[in-house]
């Protein structure tokens, strides 16, 4: 009965503003699960079918067998890394709460920069390449990586944040996204020194509702999108998509609380949601996991029946991993979804 609910309440919430509609899927998938050796939020970043890295309660761990055993690689006893990023198996960087930011040289790591900036909400990491990437830990202050040294970005944006989200998209350009704010969300576009400031159009949130734009996605400089939420209850999702240098509404999802987005190419982009339902003042949830396919985000239904709670996600171009809240990564091929 459930199942029949939920399907007949996401094609209610799945409608699009401009009319492309997408399909909605009740794909058939094996579910491959794996332990981890914590249980937390599990921050996670997959290069291929066995390697990969993830980040949980504070500690680094890498696998090399396709998440069946985990090495933990944490920089230092005491460190409680909050977030890392690495270009391959051999190179990455990360950062802790009271903001020194880590090195990986392929043996061991090693202090980068001290930055004396004490983690706050949102902030994050990321890199073009490697040789030049972005951080933000407190979001006063935006770093920037480049000619093997980290520099505050001057004249950063006073008054907004904090932030959540760094795309770069270029080199010397990134985009950061507005965590929450009860002003419409902005992002922040940063290009060779000049600093542009895009208001998200939000007209549908009520007035007092706290705003969030967590994540943005780009699969050129011209070319992406942004996911938010209304944060106070009745939860309302919104999709956005950046074209010609302007932020556009493009979907409205009721009782929907995203949690992942990432373009892996003009064609090939992926969110993944959680959709709320209040049966007989009861929440039920329930995950999906939206498809861009260079016309539509078609849906995909993964009845979980409310037995496990997920907090993050990767996709690659083979798999879809999910990080539950049990201390278990789901894994999910989903080369014949699309």
């Amino acid at each position: 009965m459930k199942r029949y609910l939920m399907i007949i309440i996401l094609m209610f919430i799945f409608s699009c503003d401009n009319g492309h509609k997408g399909m909605l899927y009740y794909p058939e998938y094996e579910e491959e699960v794996y332990s981890v050796p914590d249980n937390g939020v599990i921050k996670m970043q997959f290069f291929n079918e066995n390697e990969g890295w993830i980040v949980v309660n504070g500690r680094v761990y890498r696998t090399e067998d396709g998440c069946l055993t985990w090495e933990m690689v944490t920089p230092d006893t005491g460190v409680h890394v909050s977030r890392a990023y690495f270009v391959d198996m051999g190179h990455g960087w990360c950062y802790e709460r009271y903001g020194k930011i880590y090195y990986y040289n392929g043996e061991g790591w090693e202090l980068s920069i001290d930055t004396g900036d004490t983690i706050s909400d949102g902030g994050g990491i990321k890199f073009y390449d490697g040789e030049e990437g972005w951080c933000m830990i407190n979001y006063h202050r935006l770093w920037h990586y480049y000619g093997g040294k980290w520099d505050t970005v001057r004249g950063f944006p006073s008054g907004y944040g904090p932030f959540s989200g760094i795309e770069p998209v270029g080199r010397g350009e990134a985009f950061i996204s507005n965590f929450m704010t009860f002003a419409p969300p902005v992002v922040i576009h940063y290009k060779n020194g000049v600093f542009q400031i895009d208001t998200i159009p939000c007209d549908t949130i009520g007035f007092g509702y706290s705003r969030f734009l967590p994540y943005i996605g780009f699969s050129s400089p011209d070319d992406g999108w942004g996911i938010g939420i209304r944060g106070n209850y009745p939860y309302l999702g919104h999709i956005y998509r950046y074209r010609n240098g302007k932020w556009e509404l493009y979907m409205l999802m009721d009782m929907s609380i995203p949690f992942f987005l990432e373009m892996l190419s003009p064609d090939n982009g992926w969110i993944a949601l959680e959709v709320w339902e209040d049966e007989f003042e009861e929440f039920y949830y329930e995950e999906i996991i939206m498809h861009w396919d260079g016309r539509e985000w078609n849906v995909y239904y993964i009845p979980t029946e409310g037995k496990v709670r997920f907090y993050s996600c990767f996709v690659t171009e083979e798999y879809l991993y999910l990080g539950a809240n049990d201390g278990h990564i789901i894994r999910i091929n989903i080369e014949n979804w699309r």
